[in-house]
């Protein structure tokens, strides 16, 4: 839990996004106990994490909190992410959410501004 902390403090620090709170949740080691933690390792040191919550029928769940060491290499979110969801469909889970800290700090765009956060971990079915 030591490393996870160290690593959410330097992204904290790095990203100068200690104040804002709801779009970036603060990393708290007791509270992220309760939850499962994806991590990322490299030379046998945590590089990524991110910590999930998920439906006591573990149905549904969604990234709480996501950080990287600042000198993290291109795509290692996207693999941490890839991952998490490919374990999770393992698992029997049928839907993932990004929550809203991912898409903090967009900029927004052109058309239908409401954000998709919700992934079916399951194939698409027919039209009835």
């Amino acid at each position: 839990m030591a490393r996870l902390k160290e690593i959410s403090d330097d992204w904290l620090q790095d990203k100068n996004a200690a104040g804002k709170g709801f779009s970036v949740d603060t990393f708290a080691p007791e509270y992220a106990r309760r939850f499962p933690t994806a991590t990322v390792s490299f030379d046998g040191e945590i590089v990524a994490f991110a910590t999930i919550r998920q439906t006591d029928e573990k149905r549904k769940a969604m990234i709480d909190v996501m950080r990287h060491v600042h000198d993290a290499p291109s795509g290692l979110m996207e693999y941490l992410l890839t991952g998490l969801l490919l374990s999770l469909k393992d698992q029997g889970f049928t839907e993932f959410s990004l929550g809203d800290a991912p898409l903090s700090g967009r900029e927004a765009r052109s058309g239908d501004q409401r954000p998709v956060r919700n992934l079916c971990l399951s194939p698409p079915q027919p039209p009835l």
